[in-house]
C-alpha cells in the first residue's frame, strides 16, 4: 500500500501492517481469457495421438483476497479461449495487498496446474474525493497473465462500493433470491415450550419506567405446531436434521389428556399418519445418516431408520436426503459430502383457517432453529434431574458426556423459533418445493398446486403490528431446483449498460522497457470513481461457484444487517467460528464467512468515532460431543483464534484513539475490549429437590462427578 491511498488511511484501523483495508461490496465480472498456454499433451506433441493433440488444457479462473478465494468460476473443457461472462457479487472485510486472480487447468478431476497470474493492487481500489469521502471504483482491464503475453491474458471487470457509501440501508437485503414481503403477522418462540416456573419473575422489556415497557408473554412452539397440525386439511410439509416419530409434542397433563380423550396422537410419527389418513398431503424431508441402517443407529443419531419404519406402506412421504456432490467434484469431495455434511433446515408448513374468514384456509409456516426431535423440549427452567421421570420420560439426550438416562442429568437445549403467517409463507413453501424437486424428484406428483387449492394468494395484515418479513438460506443446486422463471432473470449485462459511471481510459507513456517487454501492453484499462451507489445493481440474486448457483443469503443478510446497525448486535449461535484471515495461526483454514471481521470492524470503528456499541454473542459452553474428542477440542480452538483475532484488533483500536486523545491534550476514560464485545455460554445448576434420577452413578462414567456437581451447560 502506497501513496494517496496510504496518506487517508494511516493512524486508522483501516492499515494492517503493508496492508489495507478493503471493507465493502465488489462485483466480479469475469470476462474471458485469451490465447491461454496448453498445460496437456504438450510432450512429445508432434508424435501424440489426435485425442491428445485435441486434448488442450480446461481452464477457471479464481481471485482471492489474501489466502482467502472469494469468487471461482466454471471450467471450459479443452479452451484456450474460453469466455465465462460471470457475475459475482461479494461482501469484502479484508485486509490485503492486492486482489489476485489466478487461471488454472483443472486435470483428472484432482489436481490443477497454474496457468497464470495477475495482481489488482488495492491502492487501485481505495479513491476518495477532494472533501477525503471514500469513492466506488470501477476497473475493467485486460491484463496479461505473469505479464508475458505468451502465458495468454485475462479480461475482467471490478466494481467496489467502500462499506461508508451503504450506511444509510433499507430494511430488505438487496441481490438475494427471496425478496422481502410485507403485511405478515410472526410469533417468536425461544426454546420449544417457554413456559417456566410459576415463581419466577416474568421477563420484561423496555427501558424502567417506560409505559410501553412490556412483559414478555411465553409462547409455546411445540403445542401451536400440535395445535397447526391438527387444524390441516390440505397439506403438511417438515423439513428437518431430524425427526423423531416417538416424541410427543405435548407434555405432562396436556399429553395425557391427548391420549385418554383426543381425536389425535400427541407422538409425531402416529399424528401425521392420521392426518395422512384423513387426506391431507404429508411431505417430510430428513437428512438421510448414511452411517445407519436397521441395526446401527448411525453416528449422528437421527432416527431416520426409525422414521422409515414408521411411515412403511403409510400415506405419509417421507424421503431421507443425503447431501450430495455433482460431477464437478471428485469421488473424495463426493463421498465426504455424502457422510458428514448434512441439512439443517428446520420447517413446517401447514394450511389453517384464516384468522378473518374461518371458512377460508390459508398458510402457516414455523421456522428456526428446533427440530421435531429428541432432547429438544425444553422450557426456561432447563431442568437436569428434575423431569427425567415426568416431562422427559422416553425423551433423555445427553451428547456432553458419558451418562444414561436413570442417572442423569440431561442435556439442556436452548433455542429459538418463528411462526409466519401472510405472504411470507409462500417463501418457505416454496423452499420446500424447490428443495423436494431436487431431493425427491420421484415424488414430485406429490407436491400441493397452492393455485388449485386457494393457498397461493395469503391475506397481508394491515394491523400496525404487521410485520415485513425476509427469508435467507445456504444451499446450493446440488440439492436445490431453483426457479426457472427467476433464474430466467438474471441476465448478464454488458458494462456498456452501466448507468450514471463514465470510463477514462489510462493514458501511458511507454518506456523503452515497455517497447521491448512482452508484459505491461495491455490493450484495455480503463475506469471510473463516483460517489454514487444508486446505478450498482444486482444482475442475479444467487452466487456463483464452478458454475453452480448458490444461495448464500444467510450470511449476506446477517453481514448486512450487521453494518446497518447503530447500537448493539445480539447473536445467538451454535458454533462462531468465523473469518480465519484475522487469525494468528491457521488463518488459511477454510472458514470465510465474514460475521467476526464484520463485528470486529464495526466496534473499530465506533471506537475510532468516540461512539458507544456493544456486541453480545451467546455460544455453548462447548459444541455437542466429549469435550476431550478431537473434535470438540477442533471448534474450541478455532473458536479462540476467532475471539483472540477479534479482541485483538478492538484493543489495539482503544490503544489509537487513547495516544490520539493524549495527543491533542485530550482525556478518554480507560477502557478494555469487552466494554465493547462479550461471549456468553449458559448453564444451570440444580440442587436435591425434585430429583427423578435413579440408580448409583456408574464408575468410569461422568455420572459420579455430575452428581456431585449437578450442573451442566445449557446447550
Amino acid at each position: 500500500i502506497k501513496g494517496d491511498a496510504l496518506d487517508h488511511i494511516k493512524g486508522t484501523y483501516r492499515l494492517e501492517g503493508n496492508k489495507a483495508l478493503l471493507h465493502g461490496n465488489i462485483h466480479i465480472k469475469i470476462i474471458k481469457c485469451t490465447n491461454l498456454k496448453n498445460m496437456d499433451c504438450t510432450l512429445f506433441a508432434s508424435c501424440a495421438p489426435t485425442y491428445c493433440i485435441n486434448d488442450v488444457s480446461d481452464p477457471y479462473v479464481a481471485c482471492y483476497a489474501g489466502e482467502h478465494r472469494i469468487a471461482k468460476s466454471s471450467y471450459k473443457e479443452n479452451d484456450l479461449n474460453p469466455v465465462y461472462n460471470e457475475d459475482f457479487y461479494v461482501s469484502l472485510a479484508y485486509y490485503v495487498e492486492n486482489l489476485r486472480f489466478e487461471v488454472k487447468d483443472r486435470d483428472f478431476n484432482l489436481y490443477a496446474q497454474m496457468i497464470g497470474e495477475t495482481f489488482l493492487p488495492v491502492e487501485d481500489l481505495l479513491k476518495w474525493d477532494d472533501n477525503g469521502n471514500p469513492l466506488r471504483v470501477g476497473i475493467h482491464k485486460k491484463a496479461w497473465l505473469d505479464n508475458k503475453t505468451s502465458h495468454g491474458s485475462l479480461e475482467y471487470f471490478v466494481d467496489y462500493v467502500p462499506v461508508e457509501l451503504l450506511a444509510e440501508l433499507p430494511m430488505e437485503v438487496p441481490g438475494v433470491y427471496f425478496q422481502q414481503t410485507n403485511g405478515n403477522q410472526v410469533k417468536l418462540y425461544v426454546n420449544a415450550e417457554d413456559v417456566s416456573s410459576p415463581d419466577k419473575k416474568p421477563l420484561k422489556y423496555g427501558l424502567e419506567g417506560d409505559p410501553k415497557q412490556q412483559a414478555w408473554t411465553p409462547q409455546r412452539l411445540w403445542r401451536d405446531t400440535f395445535d397447526a397440525i391438527c387444524q390441516a386439511q390440505i397439506m403438511i410439509y417438515i423439513t428437518g436434521w431430524s425427526v423423531d416419530v416417538s416424541q410427543s409434542l405435548l407434555r405432562g397433563k396436556e399429553k395425557e389428556e391427548a391420549i385418554k380423550n383426543g381425536k389425535y396422537s400427541p407422538y409425531i410419527g402416529e399424528l401425521l399418519k392420521q392426518k395422512a389418513e384423513e387426506g391431507v398431503v404429508v411431505n417430510v424431508l430428513v437428512w438421510d445418516d448414511a452411517t445407519s441402517n436397521n441395526i446401527l443407529q448411525g453416528m449422528m443419531g437421527t432416527k431416520d431408520e426409525e422414521a422409515k419404519n414408521c411411515f412403511h406402506n403409510s400415506k405419509v412421504t417421507l424421503v431421507l436426503a443425503p447431501m450430495a456432490g455433482d460431477e464437478i467434484n471428485n469421488l473424495h469431495e463426493k463421498a465426504l459430502k455424502f457422510v458428514t455434511f448434512t441439512h439443517h433446515q428446520k420447517s413446517v408448513m401447514v394450511d389453517v383457517p384464516q384468522l378473518k374468514n374461518p371458512q377460508k384456509r390459508e398458510l402457516l409456516a414455523f421456522v428456526g432453529g428446533v427440530d421435531l426431535t429428541y432432547g429438544r423440549w425444553d422450557t426456561s427452567d432447563h431442568t437436569l434431574f428434575r423431569t427425567l421421570k415426568t416431562s422427559h420420560e422416553g425423551d433423555f439426550h445427553n451428547a456432553c458426556f458419558t451418562v444414561q438416562g436413570a442417572a442423569g442429568p440431561r442435556e439442556p437445549w436452548h433455542d429459538i423459533h418463528s411462526c409466519v403467517r401472510g405472504p411470507g409463507t409462500l417463501d418457505v413453501v416454496e423452499n420446500f418445493t424447490e428443495r423436494w424437486r431436487c431431493q425427491a424428484a420421484g415424488y414430485v406428483d406429490r407436491l400441493v398446486d397452492l393455485a388449485a387449492v386457494g393457498l397461493a394468494d395469503p391475506p397481508a395484515s394491515s394491523s400496525a403490528d404487521a410485520w415485513s418479513t425476509q427469508l435467507f438460506r445456504s444451499i446450493d443446486a446440488r440439492t436445490c431446483t431453483f426457479d426457472e422463471k427467476r433464474l430466467a432473470t438474471y441476465e448478464t449485462s454488458s458494462l456498456e449498460e452501466l448507468e450514471g459511471v463514465q470510463f477514462k481510459t489510462l493514458q501511458k507513456q511507454p518506456t523503452l522497457k515497455d517497447l521491448f517487454s512482452m508484459g505491461k501492453q495491455e490493450s484495455i484499462d480503463r475506469s471510473f470513481t463516483t460517489s454514487d451507489i444508486s446505478s450498482f445493481r444486482y444482475d442475479r440474486g444467487l452466487a456463483l461457484k464452478k458454475g453452480r448457483n448458490i444461495d448464500k443469503s444467510v450470511q449476506y443478510g446477517m453481514i448486512y444487517h450487521i453494518r446497518r446497525a447503530q447500537h448493539s448486535i445480539y447473536i445467538e449461535s451454535q458454533y462462531f467460528l468465523s473469518s480465519a484471515h484475522l487469525w494468528d495461526t491457521a488463518s488459511k483454514t477454510k472458514c470465510g464467512n465474514l460475521i467476526a471481521a464484520e463485528i470486529m470492524l464495526k466496534i473499530c470503528k465506533k471506537i475510532e468515532d468516540g461512539e458507544r456499541f456493544c456486541a453480545y454473542i451467546l455460544v455453548p459452553m462447548w459444541p455437542e460431543g466429549l469435550p476431550e474428542s478431537g473434535a470438540v477440542q477442533a471448534i474450541l480452538r478455532y473458536q479462540a483464534l476467532t475471539m483472540a483475532g477479534m479482541y485483538r484488533r478492538i484493543a489495539q483500536a482503544l490503544k489509537r484513539r487513547k495516544e490520539a486523545a493524549k495527543k491533542n491534550g485530550e482525556v478518554v476514560p480507560d477502557e478494555h475490549p469487552r466494554d465493547y464485545l462479550n461471549f456468553y455460554t449458559l448453564g444451570n445448576r440444580e440442587t436435591l429437590e425434585g430429583d427423578e434420577s435413579s440408580g448409583a452413578p456408574r464408575p468410569k462414567t461422568d455420572e459420579p462427578i455430575l452428581a456431585k456437581t449437578r450442573r451442566h451447560l445449557i446447550y
